[in-house]
């Protein structure tokens, strides 16, 4: 017989306990699987305690509303597929799944047995053991699965939107399915912006996993009066982080193990110096060692202008106005986060690059908007209970219709709500 769920209030209570608990072993294991400094997984596990205390004092998202039921109408669970870059932020969608009272079969990443184990662990003192268990089959076999089995209710996968894709046939079955993709994400800096925004901008960059992180800027755009500046700060805040191994806590930016991640990494970079961009300061070694790069000149014709750069480094643009920043913010079909800097006229800047601050149903992906959007500050990671995604390829949610297609959503969204009726 499955056990009581515990309460929402009485799992985010116990959070703070459970990861002491577990933290030691957790933390090695990020460090040891994805070679992320300590420093950077410490943070994020600060930051989870601290989103999670102020979700405890807030309204539950999910509030008077019941899980999902399978297409049978009896057993049912969800289908949570986690990303490569796991780390103590990936409880916050697992969460968000089973706090309604679902049932969730989680897929971890390959080549993550240690965090797995360690964060099943945690998961199972949270909610109880028979609340998530592991599901270990390979992409294709759980989107087929996800198509054809009834007791299915929802998908939930992070990762690439090709991988999202894959789970059509799943909405098309009447699975309600929701994908978290990449971000190319776009930093406007505008004439009045803080001295001191290359030096945040940075911090930002690599907040997570040398720069491993979907919510991290990758371009900087820059405008012309600032952009000698901004460049010189930005080399000069990367020359002073420190790159080594990943266990010494004085550490800021470690190792790409993930042969697929460098590579592209270095394959952008190439791109970027043939169409005439010029390495500032950096280097990516074919062995996976990292030191920050930041290039200038970014334009239009370079992959990074549209394609996610996924770890230590920033390519930076100048424009002429507010109006080029903001079109070349939407010149990537991925549409996730933004940040503006400055003071006269952020506000409005940031007005024209953000979407809907809820789901929204559209026709297609959206381009040229961001769902989450911040001025002069970090924007928002995935939280407890502030909504999180974003537009194009960076994410949707696939709703059953009956009778018809599913319909199809891009915005801001909380998965409590999403998954509960």
């Amino acid at each position: 017989m499955t056990a009581a769920m515990p309460g929402r209030a009485q799992v985010l209570a116990a959070l703070p306990g459970v990861l002491a608990r577990h933290a030691p072993e957790l933390d090695a294991a990020i460090v040891a699987e994805r070679g992320y400094p300590a420093a950077s997984v410490r943070r994020d596990r600060e930051g989870l305690l601290a989103d999670a205390a102020r979700a405890a004092t807030g309204a539950d998202p999910a509030a008077g509303r019941a899980p999902l039921t399978g297409r049978n109408g009896g057993d049912r669970y969800l289908l949570c597929v986690l990303s490569y870059n796991i780390g103590y932020w990936a409880l916050v969608p697992v969460l968000n799944c089973v706090l309604p009272g679902n049932h969730v079969r989680l897929r971890f990443p390959r080549g993550a047995d240690r965090i797995a184990a360690a964060m099943l662990a945690v998961l199972h003192d949270l909610v109880g053991p028979d609340r998530v268990v592991v599901d270990d089959r390979p992409g294709r076999e759980l989107a087929r699965a996800a198509a054809e089995d009834p007791g299915c209710a929802g998908v939930c996968l992070y990762g690439s939107d090709r991988a999202g894709w894959g789970f059509r046939g799943a909405a098309e079955a009447g699975v309600v399915v929701v994908v978290e993709g990449p971000g190319n994400d776009p930093a406007l800096v505008l004439p009045d912006a803080a001295p001191d925004v290359a030096a945040r901008l940075t911090a930002m960059k690599y907040a997570y996993g040398s720069g491993q992180a979907c919510v991290a800027p990758e371009r900087i755009l820059v405008a012309r009066s600032r952009y000698a500046e901004v460049v010189d700060g930005l080399a000069a805040a990367a020359a002073e982080l420190v790159v080594g191994d990943p266990a010494d806590p004085r550490v800021d930016v470690g190792p790409i193990l993930h042969t697929g991640v460098l590579a592209r990494l270095r394959e952008q970079l190439d791109d970027a110096v043939a169409h005439g961009a010029q390495v500032v300061t950096g280097k990516l070694d074919a062995d996976g060692s990292a030191r920050p790069t930041v290039v200038a000149g970014l334009t239009p014709a370079m992959r990074a202008m549209t394609e996610e750069v996924f770890g230590p480094v920033v390519y930076v643009a100048p424009v002429e106005d507010d109006d080029e920043a903001v079109e070349l913010a939407a010149a990537s079909s991925m549409g996730l986060s933004a940040s503006v800097w400055g003071r006269r006229g952020a506000e409005a800047v940031a007005a024209r690059l953000r979407g809907a601050p809820a789901l929204e149903q559209v026709d297609a992906p959206v381009t040229g908007r961001f769902g989450l959007v911040s001025v002069n500050r970090p924007g928002t990671a995935n939280s407890l209970h502030i909504p999180f995604g974003g537009y194009g390829r960076s994410g949707w949610v696939w709703r059953p219709d009956p009778g018809e297609p599913p319909t199809f959503w891009q915005g801001p969204k909380h998965l409590g709500r999403v998954f509960s009726r």
